[in-house]
């Protein structure tokens, strides 16, 4: 195996597994203090971001890489076609991700496009993105628990509405 791609799925496992039991410091600093290195927010506060954030890591994690890992084991799928999709189904969200301040997601991401003409085989493939899969994965478990999910009792869910018994 090529030496940069080694060295990737190292320092992406490292970062796995630094995640693993303790919250990335970025998480804290957003959804416990609402830091936001861009200042990503609307009118002065950052419930917005915490709400993209929440969407877009999770659309990442479990729709675009873990769906790609889907892909590699399509038979029909050659190597060349699947490195041609990948920037596609990553480079969006994990960029969006970054401009929040998860430069790490988005460092990760810009680093495995970067390497797709050096992968050799499906298997290598595999295995870059699905240590990149398990960061994202332990990454997002952090985001879902420190999502402030208590706001959300400021709107129930109704059955039945109809114009006489809405509240004003």
């Amino acid at each position: 195996m090529n030496a940069s791609i080694e060295s990737l799925i190292k320092r992406m496992q490292q970062a796995a597994e630094s995640i693993a039991i303790e919250p990335p410091q970025i998480v804290l600093d957003i959804f416990q203090r609402g830091i936001v290195k861009s200042q990503a927010g609307t009118r002065g506060q950052y419930f917005s971001t915490l709400v993209f954030i929440q969407g877009v890591c999770r659309s990442l994690a479990y729709d675009c890489v873990n769906n790609f890992i889907y892909m590699i084991d399509e038979e029909i799928l050659t190597k060349e076609q699947l490195v041609v999709m990948l920037p596609r189904y990553f480079r969006s969200n994990a960029n969006f991700l970054g401009y929040c301040g998860f430069d790490e997601v988005w460092d990760f991401a810009k680093s495995i496009i970067a390497l797709l003409d050096e992968v050799d085989s499906k298997e290598q493939l595999n295995e870059l993105v699905s240590v990149y899969n398990v960061y994202l994965a332990s990454l997002y478990t952090w985001v879902q628990h420190y999502f402030p999910w208590k706001l959300g009792d400021a709107f129930p869910l109704r059955v039945h509405c109809n114009a006489e018994s809405v509240e004003a």
